[in-house]
Formats: C-alpha cells, sequence, structure tokens
C-alpha cells in the first residue's frame, strides 16, 4: 500500500476540526496516511491530539488513527517555522505529499512562497500537492495577484483550488443526469426553459465568523464560487469527456457569456450587533439576481439566484423551468409548467413535475376538466438507499488518485470573479429583513415582478 503525508497548516482551526480530521479518520481506514498538524499553538503532540478528537469517534479507531497523527508548532509568517516543518515531514518519507491550507486566504501567498522554498512542495513533483480552500482572493485584481504568486513556485497539476461543492453527490451527478438521459439534450435551450434558478439558502447566521463575513458577505462567500459553479454545470455545453480539464474547458466558455441584468440585496437585523462586525456595515446577507447568458442556446431563458442567511429554512437546488404550453384538451386550461428540481439540500435527488388528470369520482356531478389537472413528482431519491459519504473524504480521496476536477482551474477564478464584481459595481438596493423570512419584502415584489415563485423558496 502507497504511504500518504498529509501536512495540515492551520490544524487547530474551525475548518481542521470540524471537517479534515473527521475526513482523515475515515480515509486512514483504507491507505495508510501519516498526518502532520502544524499551528500556533505551543501543544505537544497529545494535547493536540485531544484539542482535534471528534466526540463521536469509537475508542479503538482513535487509537489507531492518533498512531499516525504528529503535531508541529508553526508560525505562518515566519520563513524558519517552514524550514523546521520540512524537516520533521521528511521524517515520514511517502509516495504522496498533500499540503492542506486550512488558514485565511490573506496568507496564501506567503504560504505558498515558504512552502516552496522550504521544499514542502517541489515544483514538478506531481505527487506533491499544495491545496487551496476558498475563497481564492478578494476580488478580480487580488486573485490574478495571488495566483501569479502560486503559479511561480507550483506547477498547474500541483494546484488544488478547493470548492467543496463540486464533491456533493448530486454536483457531481449533474453532468452525468444532463448528458447520460438523450430525453433532455433536445430541449435543453431557451426554446424550451423558461427559467434557471440557483437557490442556496441558509439557516443559520454566521456562527462565529463576523470579521470574515463582514469583509466578504454574500456575494464574496456564495455567489462567486458556489453558485456560479453549479451554474456552469446545468448550462455548458457538452465537453468532449465527462472529466478534467474537459468539464473545466466548457465551464470557462459557458462563464465568459454571463453578465449581471438586476438584482436587490438584503442585510437581516441584527447583523450589525454580531460579534466582530462593523456597527455600520452595509454588508448584504442576502441576495436575489438576475442573470443572463448570452449563447445561441440559453439566449432568452432567464437565469436567477437567490441565497442567503437567517432565512426560513436551508435549502440548496436547481429549478429548471420550462415554457408552458397550450393544453392539447379544449376543456383544460391550467396547465402549470414543467419544473425539473435538482434537489442538493436536505434530501438529495432529482424530481420531474408533470401535468396529470386525476379520475374523476362517479358522485362528481359539476366535473370540471381544468379542476382536475394536478402536478406529480417523480422523485429518483426513494429508489436510492446508500448514504453518500461526507465531502472532504471525496475530497481527498479524489487529490491521492489526482482527480483534478475537484479543483477550480484558475482561468474559472477570473470568470467567477469578474462576474462577482460586476455585480457588486452595480451598486444594487440593500433593505433591511427579519430572520427567519425569506428575506426582504422589496425581495418579494423583485420575484413577483420578474416571474418567480417566491412561496415555494
Amino acid at each position: 500500500m502507497e504511504k500518504t503525508t498529509v501536512v495540515l497548516l492551520g490544524a487547530t482551526g474551525d475548518l481542521a476540526r470540524k471537517k479534515l480530521f473527521p475526513a482523515l479518520i475515515k480515509l486512514a481506514k483504507i491507505t495508510h496516511v501519516t498526518i502532520i498538524g502544524a499551528a500556533k499553538e505551543n501543544f505537544s503532540a497529545e494535547q493536540f491530539r485531544e484539542h482535534i478528537r471528534p466526540p463521536d469517534v469509537d475508542a479503538q479507531q482513535w487509537q489507531s488513527f492518533s498512531n499516525q497523527l504528529y503535531y508541529q508548532p508553526f508560525d505562518a509568517q515566519e520563513e524558519s517555522s517552514y524550514q523546521e516543518l520540512a524537516s520533521f515531514v521528511n521524517r515520514f518519507p511517502s509516495e504522496h505529499r498533500i499540503v492542506y491550507c486550512a488558514m485565511p486566504s490573506q496568507y496564501f501567498c506567503t504560504i505558498t512562497e515558504f512552502v516552496g522554498r522550504s521544499g514542502l512542495v517541489q515544483k514538478q513533483k506531481k505527487h506533491q500537492v499544495i491545496v487551496y480552500e476558498k475563497p481564492f482572493g478578494e476580488d478580480l485584481k487580488s486573485a490574478q495577484a495571488l495566483n501569479a504568486c502560486i503559479v511561480r513556485w507550483f506547477s498547474e497539476d500541483q494546484i488544488f483550488r478547493i470548492d467543496h461543492y463540486l464533491t456533493k453527490e448530486m454536483v457531481e451527478n449533474i453532468t452525468l443526469v444532463r448528458f447520460a438521459n438523450t430525453v433532455f439534450e433536445p430541449i435543453w435551450n431557451s426554446k424550451y426553459i423558461e427559467s434557471i434558478h440557483v437557490i442556496l439558502h441558509e439557516k443559520v447566521g454566521l456562527e462565529g465568523r463576523g470579521a470574515y463575513y463582514d469583509r466578504y458577505g454574500v456575494i464574496k462567500d456564495v455567489v462567486q464560487n458556489h453558485m456560479l459553479q453549479l451554474l456552469a454545470l446545468v448550462a455548458m455545453e457538452e465537453p468532449a469527456h465527462l472529466s478534467g480539464d474537459a468539464v473545466r474547458d466548457a465551464k470557462v466558455r459557458l462563464l465568459k457569456k454571463v453578465s449581471v441584468v438586476d438584482g436587490v440585496l438584503g442585510q437581516y437585523q441584527g447583523y450589525r450587533a454580531e460579534p466582530q462586525v462593523d456597527k455600520h456595515s452595509n454588508t448584504a446577507t442576502f441576495a436575489l439576481l438576475e442573470l443572463a447568458i448570452n449563447n445561441d442556446r440559453w439566449r432568452g431563458t432567464r437565469i436567477y439566484f437567490s441565497t442567503g442567511k437567517e432565512l426560513d429554512h436551508k435549502t440548496t437546488g436547481i429549478r429548471i423551468t420550462f415554457r408552458t404550453v397550450t393544453c392539447a384538451l379544449e376543456r383544460v386550461r391550467d396547465c402549470l409548467p414543467n419544473v425539473l428540481t435538482i434537489n442538493i439540500y436536505p434530501t438529495g435527488g432529482y424530481s420531474l413535475a408533470l401535468n396529470v388528470k386525476i379520475p374523476r369520482a362517479v358522485s362528481d356531478l359539476d366535473f370540471e376538466e381544468s379542476a382536475h389537472i394536478k402536478q406529480i413528482a417523480m422523485d429518483y431519491q426513494q429508489f436510492v438507499q446508500v448514504k453518500p459519504q461526507p465531502e472532504y473524504v471525496t475530497i481527498f480521496e479524489e487529490i491521492l488518485s489526482h482527480q483534478i476536477s475537484v479543483g477550480v482551474r484558475f482561468d474559472e477564478v477570473e470568470e467567477q470573479w469578474r462576474i462577482a464584481d460586476e455585480i457588486i459595481a452595480k451598486q444594487f438596493p440593500l433593505f433591511a429583513y427579519e430572520k427567519n423570512t425569506k428575506g426582504p419584502s422589496q425581495a418579494a415584489l423583485f420575484a413577483q415582478e420578474k416571474g418567480i415563485s417566491w412561496s415555494q423558496l
């Protein structure tokens, strides 16, 4: 069995404790992995193990895992720390090395340079890779500067810019379902599709991330990355094959055609009183946006994004609404449009709403055909009983197998920032909204004007 060394920079932080270590515990069941945590805390190895130990891990499993778990005190802004860390890591020879930056993005350029100088990751060594979590920059200009720093030290096939949404089971399924079923391709265009609505609603608030969120806001936090990636997967042209750079190429071509049309922003009441938030902040925590895709396939189809924090429920998905038809039956007048829903959270699955006629009761003397047209949902979820594995387990597995599609290529990042910067430059109006609602009342009016089915969100 080939050996893997994982070096976690920022190993005592929330991302590492909540996501990365639980994933590594599962990964350690199937591969030989040595984990070296590095962070500013002056922990002993035993103190570190207790600090990051998940509360629900089996004692025997933890004992086995912790035997491969080490710690090195580390200062991300001191080059000597990287030299000391590299010397420590070199005590554990392995076929694969992953350096994972679980740290704020403002340190990425410094980390990159010192990782390169120390030899923790050596350029052109394909099985030595470096991993960056979003956000990748704060705008297009800063992202370009950061990327220039990174490509100086590492080759593109060593760089993983992670968007964990791309490893969710239903997101990975989008391209397969779309391109492996001939029923969709003839109607997958503006002639038949009225609108595409990408939805990412959160019920939670800042969860202790006030300083980060006030700096980024909803556009930079989720629109610039997760939501534009979902749109690209749904709307891109068919790639040469469904993996790697072919998919990335198709996404970039689609993103280049996206423009911003209209929007309304919101901020939940009480946001300015959150810890580490500016008391006069105008950072948006809600957005309802209209975009356009300016190509032959999608010109005329309306594109909507809705997202926010402290909303009435948590849901993530894509709602594809087809154009209404004139019903063939003379007496039927109230046919609703067909809607294909890709539900990413909470249930995961696809459903297709179709118009059907319910049976007429024998005693129904006042029967009206139009009143008996209903919509049914054909939901594949009832046939899928396998629980998908946690997304960060998938991330580590795909990095080890060098599946580059788990990361986002820089030209994708550039286009996503171009769109995000355009949204911000539009200076859409910002309105307050109460917690546990669907957002500002002005957003409901905007939705009504645009024909968005607001009550179903």
